[in-house]
């Protein structure tokens, strides 16, 4: 997939060669017991949080000079910029109150967890018990209100390389489970199991090293050596995971092969990069993921440079096909229809935004309308969601203002298929986000959240964030705050 000229990642570091240690190691009738291995996860997690967890990356930047989209938009091209209006006020008209929503609460230690409200007036169930600040990226439903699945950085160390993974879960938060990353659950994983020894190759700092269906990961030593206990002898792989005293995280992962009943020692080279998902949606026979997944490496300045891609995978994680991306243009979120097999995405370009289709095997179908830049803003679309009809589509309409420095904001726009433009219906001021929609049950109430961004962060870090809701039924659409002061982000409705 081509991407943006300033997103494409510049050659990794060279790889370094492996180690390969003589010794292996015996086979265990069960995994070794590791008790303090919950302290050591969470003292590499604190400090892996800053630079590798804190927050979903960054989505695009103004400065990029990417090719505009090839194909032929099938509906006209929008003449105006969406109208914009004041920041909304508490103040505004009615809206749909009793819908069962799924949010992202935020604690004060900024661990975030998903929780469930049944209604306005009702009180929300904590789902789930994470503790890791600012892990989650994205929260939606499945078409039946049967399993909630969202996106998080939760335990991304039993993943084979991902940072970022996609979990599913009940509605009462039972059943949960991560289904991408190569993942099985240590609880299930068959024996007999043996001990893997190693090293971690070009390692600095402290380094965790885990396996599949290994219950325990360790730290290595400083000269990078480890055993790690407890693993399958069925697991295909190992990881590490690196955190320099100053810089980003350099992570590995290599495959695993035994000797009889014994596994093979491995060097596990580490470097700097990553990847993972940020945001997923499930389609309407529930048979298929779909979402966008991101890369990181340095850029000959050390920073992180990133590229996206638009994956289609199964419900473990295996991914079957990539989107079909017009050429030089950024996706900004992917949605599977409610009526049929398609897809829907956001796009950024040179030229402005689009809302952009795809088939059900990432075949592009071609634009749906696109947005314009203005004189005085570049735009793009991001994070689309579709009507429960298929009439409408909410995205969000990012703007980065052309004369004003490191100025930008996300306004709701709403766009109704057919006609010649998108409408603004959940405004924002400069440096604000009204972002990330979910369609109430009605099919006219749309909910959102709205936060600042943290200030001097690039990544979209979000701060003082709510949850809204706005009819965009309404002529004067008026949004209306979700009742709560805690801070809350990622609404998702039950569309059943």
């Amino acid at each position: 997939m081509k991407t943006p000229a300033l997103l494409r990642t510049l050659p990794f570091y060279g790889m370094v060669l492996a180690v390969v240690l003589a010794a292996c190691g015996r086979l265990a009738a069960t995994p070794t017991p590791t008790p303090d291995i919950p302290a050591l996860e969470t003292r590499v997690a604190v400090k892996l949080e800053g630079s590798l967890t804190a927050k979903a990356p960054p989505t695009w930047t103004p400065t990029a000079t990417p090719v505009p989209p090839t194909a032929t938009p099938t509906v006209a091209t929008p003449t105006a910029t969406p109208t914009v209006s004041p920041t909304p006020s508490p103040t505004g008209g009615p809206a749909e109150t009793n819908a069962r929503l799924a949010y992202v609460r935020l604690g004060q230690d900024r661990s975030a967890n998903v929780v469930l409200q049944a209604g306005a007036g009702s009180e929300g169930v904590v789902l789930t018990h994470f503790v890791e600040p600012l892990n989650m990226s994205d929260v939606t439903w499945s078409r039946d209100g049967e399993w909630i699945l969202f996106v998080s950085a939760h335990d991304f160390v039993h993943s084979r390389n991902n940072e970022r993974n996609v979990f599913v879960m009940r509605p009462d938060g039972t059943e949960l489970r991560m289904v991408t990353g190569d993942y099985i659950d240590p609880e299930g994983a068959p024996g007999p199991y043996a001990t893997l020894r190693g090293k971690v190759v070009d390692g600095q700092g402290d380094c965790l090293v885990s396996a599949q269906g290994a219950a325990s990961p360790v730290l290595a030593g400083t000269d990078g050596l480890f055993e790690l206990p407890g693993v399958p002898l069925s697991a295909a792989w190992a990881r590490a995971i690196c955190q320099p005293p100053e810089g980003v995280p350099l992570q590995g992962d290599v495959d695993l092969e035994t000797t009889g009943e014994e596994l093979v020692p491995v060097g596990i080279p580490v470097e700097p990069r990553g990847r993972g998902w940020t945001q997923v949606s499930l389609s309407r026979d529930g048979a298929l993921l779909a979402g966008t997944y991101y890369h990181w490496a340095l850029d000959d300045e050390g920073a992180k440079s990133y590229t996206t891609s638009g994956v289609i995978a199964n419900l473990e994680g295996q991914v079957l096909s990539e989107a079909q991306l017009p050429e030089d243009t950024t996706l900004m979120g992917l949605d599977w229809s409610p009526v049929d097999d398609t897809l829907v995405g956001g796009l950024t370009g040179e030229k402005g935004g689009w809302l952009w289709r795809w088939d059900a095997h990432g075949g592009s179908v071609g634009a749906i309308v696109e947005i314009p830049n203005t004189d005085q803003a570049l735009l793009a679309a991001a994070n689309p969601a579709w009507s429960p009809d298929g009439t409408h589509i909410a995205f969000g309409l990012r703007q980065w203002h052309l004369w004003e420095e490191d100025t930008s904001r996300t306004e709701l726009a709403v766009y109704r298929l057919e006609e010649e433009e998108p409408r603004v219906v959940g405004p924002a001021e400069w440096g604000r986000d009204a972002d990330s929609a979910s369609w109430g049950r009605d099919g006219t109430t749309v909910y959102y959240e709205l936060s600042d961004r943290a200030e001097g962060d690039d990544t979209w870090t979000k701060a003082n964030g709510r949850v809204w809701m706005v009819s965009v039924a309404d002529e004067e659409p008026a949004p209306t705050p979700w009742p709560g002061d805690e801070e809350r982000y990622l609404p998702a409705v039950d569309p059943s």
